[in-house]
């Protein structure tokens, strides 16, 4: 696997961590709360004779089938979904070694015995403090507990409410960071590459060495095949560069001078093009003129110039006529005759790089061997495939075509792996945002069901509904707002090892914080509301005579 791939991954599988963490304190809130219900049971078992060892054997075995069945079904899940996100991909992925690869792969014995281990370790670790609290139960403290409820001893207490506040610190990161990827996603989506790819068809080619010598016989066939391609009916523009397609990274790295100064100057892609590319490819002119038939080995040697060479190098200055060595041997001083807009080479998240074109006729013989063509069409690109391949090999029918597609595509693909992360965090922060709900939820109604006699009275001695629901809302809030705190904390920290997958937005952004904070709040009060809501239609006498 790259070791670009790796960072992604190790976020991805700490996001998994904290989502498996989520669903363990939720479970682990969950077993307190039935230990309480079952601790006369517990009770009446050790008064016949169990020990505390045997007891909480018990309980441990009961919570790790639980988290075996959970990883059964996780791992059914796991299928489904990976033949899913293969669906969601776009054409031609996932490549071996890629993120995708990664993530939609089968599922191998090496992740079936990781997640046999996790299940068993997460079923221990988080059945275990349940497990002892009940276990201590006696059958005398068990009688005299008065009614049919039970008094929740303050600790257990303490520790379903910590664990309501842990699940909603790690929740409000994980949406947080979820938050983040869909922002820096959508301005990521607003970038101007630099051309139009619309309508554009890509077919690369490879002339063979052994036929192609000369740069005077790939210019030849260079021309008869832009000839017959630029006569196919629907073709509004055609042109080729050498090493150098938007997006791909491509061109020539190298220094250059300038006319009158001694010393190279900074780095430049460096691109050979037909004098129909920059049609095809939608790159606007700025100033000068494109390339054209007449800039042919024998006349002089001209460039055309992106604008961030323009306005770096000739800041204020007219940029057309000034002399420029490329560093190619044999190429000498070149004039500028064009200046164009600047052109994403490397991705939309990437800074157009300082670039210069050459023509292809001028340019050296190496970077004519690899050849790309792009052809607008009138309307879908992708219906010209066909075609443009018979004019290929009606020129030469040795000739290798490979990677053909549409430069939409290849600007979808660009953007595939930034998608995949945004749509799996969003993924992890909804079933976050899910868990800490059912959580929050468990609790307060709980609590509800212990205090019931509690709010009978109070209800019996003139306490209006509204003053009841604000109780229990209250209560929940407060350790909604106190797991929002130190969420808030916690992101901030967090935050910052997802700086690398961002765009155009700081890591740290406010907008962001304000608006997940809002949601997981406006979450927890719903969840308090439902059984809030509930404990105000108690009805006092019935309750009390329940008692």
């Amino acid at each position: 696997m790259g070791a670009d791939v790796r960072p992604t991954l190790n976020i991805l599988f700490a996001s998994v961590a904290a989502l498996l963490l989520i669903a363990c304190l939720n479970v682990a809130n969950l077993f307190l709360t039935r230990s309480t219900v079952r601790h006369h049971e517990i009770a009446m078992r050790r008064a016949l004779g169990a020990s505390r060892s045997r007891i909480i054997r018990q309980l441990l075995t009961e919570s790790v089938l639980l988290a075996g069945f959970a990883a059964a079904l996780g791992l059914v899940l796991a299928t489904v979904l990976g033949k899913t996100l293969a669906g969601l991909m776009p054409q031609g992925v996932p490549e071996p070694g890629s993120l995708y690869h990664a993530v939609v792969s089968q599922i191998d014995w090496r992740v079936l015995v990781f997640s046999i281990c996790v299940a068993l370790a997460t079923g221990i670790l988080f059945g275990l403090a349940p497990a002892i609290s009940v276990s201590k139960s006696t059958l005398s403290s068990s009688i005299k507990e008065s009614g049919a409820t039970h008094t929740v001893e303050p600790g257990t207490r303490r520790i379903r409410k910590g664990l309501i506040i842990g699940e909603f610190a790690l929740t409000l990161v994980l949406l947080f960071a979820a938050g983040l990827l869909v922002k820096s996603f959508l301005r990521l989506l607003q970038v101007d590459p630099g051309f139009d790819p619309h309508n554009v068809a890509i077919l690369n080619l490879e002339l063979p060495e052994t036929k192609y010598e000369t740069g005077a016989q790939m210019v030849t066939f260079h021309d008869a095949l832009l000839d017959r391609i630029n006569s196919v009916p629907g073709v509004r523009a055609a042109g080729t560069v050498g090493f150098g397609l938007p997006l791909g990274g491509g061109g020539i790295q190298g220094d250059f001078t300038v006319y009158g100064q001694s010393q190279p100057r900074d780095v430049v892609s460096k691109l050979a093009v037909s004098p129909g590319y920059f049609s095809a490819m939608g790159v606007p002119l700025v100033s000068g003129r494109w390339f054209s038939q007449l800039d042919s080995r024998q006349s002089q040697h001209v460039l055309i110039v992106s604008e961030s060479v323009a306005k770096r190098f000739w800041p204020g200055k007219d940029v057309l006529g000034q002399q420029i060595n490329p560093g190619f041997s044999g190429t000498g001083w070149c004039s500028i005759v064009g200046v164009v807009g600047d052109v994403k080479q490397s991705g939309p998240s990437s800074s157009a790089p300082l670039t210069i074109y050459l023509p292809y006729s001028q340019a050296p013989d190496f970077l004519k061997s690899f050849m790309t063509i792009a052809v607008r069409a009138n309307e879908n690109g992708l219906d010209l495939l066909h075609t443009l391949r018979s004019q290929v090999h009606a020129v030469d029918p040795d000739i290798l075509i490979f990677d053909a597609s549409s430069m939409e595509d290849l600007v979808t693909k660009s953007i595939s792996q930034p998608r995949l992360n945004t749509f799996l965090f969003l993924i992890f922060g909804a079933l976050a945002l899910v868990l800490a709900a059912v959580g929050i939820y468990g609790v307060v109604s709980y609590a509800v069901t212990q205090r019931q006699r509690e709010i009978a009275i109070r209800m019996a001695l003139g306490a209006e509904r509204r003053n009841v629901m604000l109780m229990v809302v209250r209560e929940g809030a407060r350790m909604a707002f106190i797991g929002i705190s130190v969420g808030l904390a916690a992101g901030f920290f967090a935050s910052r090892v997802i700086a690398a997958f961002l765009f155009e937005i700081t890591p740290t952004d406010p907008g962001t914080f304000a608006s997940v904070s809002i949601l997981l709040g406006t979450v927890a009060l719903v969840a308090c509301y439902l059984p809030a809501r509930r404990a105000s239609r108690i009805d006092p006498m019935g309750a009390l005579r329940s008692e």
